[in-house]
This record gives C-alpha cells, sequence and structure tokens, in this order.
C-alpha cells in the first residue's frame, strides 16, 4: 500500500478482523513508525485541488490572475477514536510576462500542510514556497511547458505521555512501571527541495492535454528523531532518509456534446518501494442556463502495491461544482474488502474548496479534482 507511516496508509486489512483488532493492528503500526520505519508521504483522491504537492510547475496553472484553496482529508474514522487529519491550505498567484494574447507567465505560490494522528498527538507540518515559470510553445494551440521549485521547511513531532511499552506493565493490571526505552526528542525540523515539470495544451477543438512529471524530496533529508542526538547510542541507527516521491500525472479533456465533456486521467506516485496508481474519469456537464456553472462527477480506481504485489486497494466517487470562480470538491474512498463485504472500516472522506480571484468565464488549461 502507498503509505503515510510505513506504507500503510489506506492499508489492507484481511475481512475477518473486527473493529477492535483493526484499532489494536493501526495502534501498533503507529507507535512502530514513530521510531523505525521510513515515513512516507500522504496523498489525496483530489490531487489536481492541491496542485503545490503535485507537481511545483502547476503553481500559477490555472484560470484568473490568483487563487485560494483548503483540502481536509479524515481517514480512518471508523477504526480510530480520532481519525487521521490531512489538511492543507494554498495560495497562488500568477503574473503576464510580455505582450500577446497568450503571454508567457510566472507565478509564486504558498503552502501550509499538517498531517496529524491525534491518538498519540503525532503531527507532521510543512509550509512551502513555490516559483513557476510557463513559456508559451504555440499561441494558436495554446501550448506551454512549464518548470517549478519548490523549497519547503518541514516540523515533525510527536507527544510521548500518550504511548506504553511492554516493560511498563505491572504484572497485574496497568501499564504503571517506568520504561527503559531509550527516547530521543520528540520535535525534528528539516529543510526539503523539490521539482517539476508539466506540458499542457488546448487547441480549438479544446480537446484539452496535460502531462507531468515531479520528483520530491530530492535532497532525502534525514528525519530521524535520533539524529538531533547529541551522544546517540552507538547500537541504534541514527539515519533515516526520506525517500524521494516521484510523480506522473496525465489528463485529457475531450468534448462529447456541446454543454458535456469526459476527462481521463492517470496518475502514479512511486516513494522507495511503495508504488500507487490511481485511474480515473472525470463526467462535466456545463448548465446552459447559468453562466459560469460546471457540474463534475467520476469514479476512480486506486491500485497499490501490498506485501506481495500490485492489487486493488479501493474505490473512490467524486462529485464538484465550479459556479463563477469558485469550486466545491467532495469525494469519497470506499476501501474495496470493506465494500466487497458490506462491512464499515477504512474509508476515507475529503472535501475541497478553490476561489479563484479575476476570473474569466474560460477553461483553465490545468484540470481540476
Amino acid at each position: 500500500c502507498l503509505a503515510y507511516k510505513c506504507g500503510l496508509k489506506n492499508v489492507f486489512l484481511p475481512t475477518h478482523i473486527d473493529l477492535m483488532f483493526k484499532k489494536l493492528f493501526i495502534t501498533l503500526i503507529a507507535i512502530a513508525a514513530i521510531f523505525h520505519c521510513k515515513a512516507q508521504d500522504a496523498h489525496f483522491s483530489q490531487y489536481y485541488q492541491v496542485p503545490a504537492y503535485l507537481n511545483p510547475s502547476l503553481v500559477g496553472n490555472f484560470n484568473g490572475l490568483y487563487k485560494v484553496g483548503i483540502n481536509y482529508r479524515d481517514q480512518w474514522r471508523a477504526a480510530l477514536d480520532k481519525p487521521y487529519a490531512t489538511f492543507t491550505a494554498t495560495g497562488e498567484s500568477k503574473f503576464e510576462l510580455g505582450q500577446g494574447r497568450n503571454p508567457d507567465l510566472a507565478a509564486i505560490g504558498i503552502m501550509f500542510f499538517s498531517d496529524k494522528l491525534s491518538q498519540y498527538n503525532l503531527n507532521t507540518t510543512q509550509l512551502a514556497l513555490t516559483g513557476s515559470y510557463h513559456k508559451l510553445l504555440d499561441n494558436r494551440k495554446k501550448s506551454y511547458i512549464g518548470i517549478g521549485y519548490q523549497l519547503g521547511i518541514f516540523q515533525k513531532s510527536l507527544n510521548y505521555e500518550n504511548l506504553t511499552f511492554g516493560d511498563q506493565f505491572n504484572a497485574i493490571d496497568a501499564y504503571t512501571n517506568e520504561t527503559l526505552e531509550v527516547l530521543p526528542g520528540n520535535i525534528i525540523g528539516f529543510f526539503d527541495m523539490s521539482v517539476g515539470a508539466d506540458y499542457s495544451t488546448r487547441p480549438a477543438s479544446g480537446r484539452d492535454f496535460n502531462l507531468g512529471f515531479s520528483i520530491f524530496h530530492f535532497t532525502s533529508p534525514n528525519i530521524s528523531y535520533f539524529a538531533k542526538n547529541e551522544n546517540p547510542d552507538k547500537d541504534i541507527n541514527t539515519d533515516a532518509q526520506l525517500d524521494p516521491r516521484y510523480v506522473v500525472h496525465a489528463s485529457y479533456n475531450i468534448p462529447t456534446g456541446k454543454n458535456t465533456n469526459v476527462e481521463p486521467r492517470l496518475l502514479y506516485m512511486g516513494q522507495d518501494k511503495h508504488k500507487m496508481f490511481l485511474l480515473s474519469t472525470l463526467f462535466k456537464y456545463k448548465n446552459p442556463k447559468t453562466e459560469g456553472r460546471i457540474f463534475y462527477f467520476g469514479p476512480s480506481l486506486r491500485l497499490s502495491n501490498n506485501l506481495s504485489n500490485l492489487a486493488f486497494e479501493s474505490i473512490i466517487l467524486t462529485a464538484g461544482i465550479d459556479y463563477k470562480g469558485m469550486n466545491f470538491g467532495l469525494s469519497y474512498d470506499y476501501n474495496l474488502p470493506d465494500l466487497l463485504n458490506n462491512r464499515n472500516g477504512l474509508g476515507t472522506f475529503e472535501l475541497s474548496f478553490n476561489y479563484y480571484g479575476q476570473y474569466e468565464n474560460a477553461d483553465a488549461f490545468c484540470p481540476t479534482f
């Protein structure tokens, strides 16, 4: 599975494990991840709604002069008392360079990212600044090639007070003994850099095409809590590199009628041994009676590698609406083992909102959702 901690976010669980064992299993994984597993990035179902997290070169690739947005992802609520919660807040602004109907563009963006497991106050926060440049290649087809660079500051923290270890058990009824576990400082910070490139075109036929590639964490920063210890134990591995995350994304918007479009899309994400594919189709309907109103709906299928091979992980349903520069999106991830066995389990809810300033009533050359 593609995961945030130890490759287990949106994890597969055997269908015979009941809710209690799900909670126990996830708790053990979270504790193990704090000290022994390589961290891995979170991911979004509505990935185009957080372009700075998908590809730095997508910053500024939107219809309007500036944009602000938020995205909230709520995960594993049925299996945990306090679910995983992932949140982003973004702001972007772009500037025209030169004269002409379709000039070159430059853009800057800022992103705040937060991923939290409240049960243990295990938090990851990031503040990232992004710059991008979009070069016009073909004025008639509105073809652009863009590049982007992102500089981020991360902080990771946890609360030891809510953790218990085996040597604390008093052999009667509680975990009241002192632990002999070697616990490092509970806050670390580090810098990070990411790059990306993107190609987009929108000819007169309206068949928009977008293709991009990005590399996050290409400096592979050390994220071990033990790395900051002044006198580390020689038997403890203080090296925990954050592996680069590779992203490939593509979309092709095809008119199917006067007011309808269909948009097949592909996303690939790979980080260390973890890989994820997301195949989706988005159907669009433009209301002819209301200017600027577009409705979206579509399914997605996520595949990820489990312990042995690549397998189907979840089905995602997404719906949204554009209205005069405002964009709302809603999606829900159905974990396939839960869906096929009619059980509540590791589903994921995601909500997004974007506002486009000085918006023009025209299709953007970057997809939404």
